[in-house]
């Protein structure tokens, strides 16, 4: 717990005596509760006058973005990045704010929050400020998470350039799904900061003075989205260069059979002739010598006539 400065108290843990005396107080106060218990929510809840429904929503997470205006403080929903190794890597962090308090609530880490306690600047600026701090940080964090992205596509394509088609289709199909659920999260997210904003500020006493940052805040996330985007629709440029790679792997599996078979097409043929007991064969070929031409010399000179023909043709070449 910090509490440097005159503006704002950071608590990390639901201290209900102190915020009793913080609420009588004018002094502006930011709870972070990481994974609290009910009780202690309902506690907190009571005790800052925060509407049930908005309490019962606190208590279950994996819900959608949103911003709900209630008389004198609004709830939100937002999305943040969860450092590497999480399960989805997306951070869920249930917010009410008001003119005098603003109460975070997550279950998983979050590195840009705990920086964000750490910081001495946080402790010297309050309201609209330390809201902006919290929403700025929790969008700027999906950005490494994003180039995370990039990187593993550029991997992709690397490695499909080189011909290594083995597990390719299952790794674009993970990126593929990782930018279609922050493609979700963040599109929705953008919508709500859109279509609450106003509300939000006037409802929190705050519209002069928060309105930019609110507006900060929506910028960042549709300039995040239209990043997804291009993401998405390069995952989709990438699926299609892995399709012609196997294509034309297969292609030249096909190639390759298909020269096989005609270099055996004749000499089937020139088998299948000299098999035959016609009389002048068996008048004329009935020496080593003769055998030697006709058995050997001419297969193999039918063999290299057939590679050098395919090999002026491109047929024995990968491209």
């Amino acid at each position: 717990m910090s509490e440097s400065g005159d503006l704002t108290v950071c608590l990390t843990k639901a201290d209900i005596a102190r915020v009793k005396q913080l609420k009588k107080s004018t002094t502006f106060f930011w709870l972070d509760l990481l994974d609290p218990t009910s009780a202690e929510l309902v506690e907190v809840g009571d005790l800052l006058g925060l509407h049930p429904l908005a309490i019962e929503d606190s208590q279950h997470f994996d819900q959608r973005p949103k911003l709900e205006e209630y008389d004198d403080y609004f709830f939100a929903v937002f999305f943040g990045a969860a450092p590497a190794g999480d399960r989805d890597r997306l951070v869920e962090v249930h917010i009410f704010f008001s003119h005098n308090f603003m109460v975070t609530v997550r279950r998983d880490q979050s590195a840009e929050l705990d920086l964000l306690h750490r910081r001495p600047q946080t402790t010297s600026i309050a309201g609209p400020l330390l809201l902006h701090s919290v929403l700025d940080s929790l969008v700027d964090s999906f950005f490494p998470l994003l180039d995370e992205i990039d990187s593993e596509l550029e991997r992709i394509e690397a490695k499909i350039f080189r011909k290594e088609l083995s597990r390719s289709d299952s790794e674009i199909h993970g990126v593929r799904s990782r930018l279609s659920h922050l493609s979700r999260i963040v599109h929705r997210q953008r919508d709500a900061m859109i279509r609450s904003t106003g509300g939000a500020t006037a409802i929190a006493g705050l519209d002069g003075e928060a309105g930019p940052y609110f507006r900060d805040v929506t910028d960042h996330l549709m300039r995040m989205c239209e990043t997804i985007d291009a993401y998405r629709d390069r995952t989709g440029s990438v699926t299609e260069i892995y399709l012609a790679a196997v294509a034309n792997r297969q292609n030249v599996v096909m190639k390759q059979f298909t020269v096989i078979a005609g270099i055996f097409l004749p000499l089937t043929f020139l088998v299948g002739v000299f098999g035959q007991n016609f009389p002048w064969m068996i008048q004329h070929i009935n020496g080593a010598a003769e055998f030697f031409v006709w058995g050997i010399v001419l297969p193999i000179v039918i063999t290299i006539g057939l590679l050098f023909w395919f090999w002026r043709s491109g047929w024995l070449s990968e491209e």
